[in-house]
């Protein structure tokens, strides 16, 4: 069996394979995944952009189908919600804008 070496992350008591100390760097597995995961999340904060799809629209039509609009979930984007609730542009429509679709 091969001797197991320690985890080079300070304060971690874990002892990996040497195979694993090749892929890693020579940290085990789960301080491997923490530092990872922080990575992503570091550059998910510093790539991350608000993204108004109510800018420069002032029909309230409009706006609504926005708002009912299925969206893809962006971790790079964060969607800036409208001013006002979708109750509130429903109570607001004309009989006009009522019979558009």
């Amino acid at each position: 069996m091969s001797e197991r070496l320690p985890c080079q992350t300070p304060g971690c008591s874990a002892t990996i394979l040497p195979t694993t100390a090749l892929k890693t760097g020579g940290i085990c597995m789960p301080c491997h995944q923490k530092k990872l995961a922080l990575e992503k999340e570091t550059y998910i904060l510093q790539n991350r952009k608000d993204v108004d799809r109510y800018a420069g629209i002032i029909d309230p039509v409009e706006i609504l189908k926005i708002m009912h609009t299925p969206r893809k979930y962006n971790l790079l984007e964060n969607d800036l919600p409208y001013h006002k609730s979708a109750q509130e542009l429903y109570h607001q429509l004309t009989e006009a804008e009522r019979k558009r679709k």
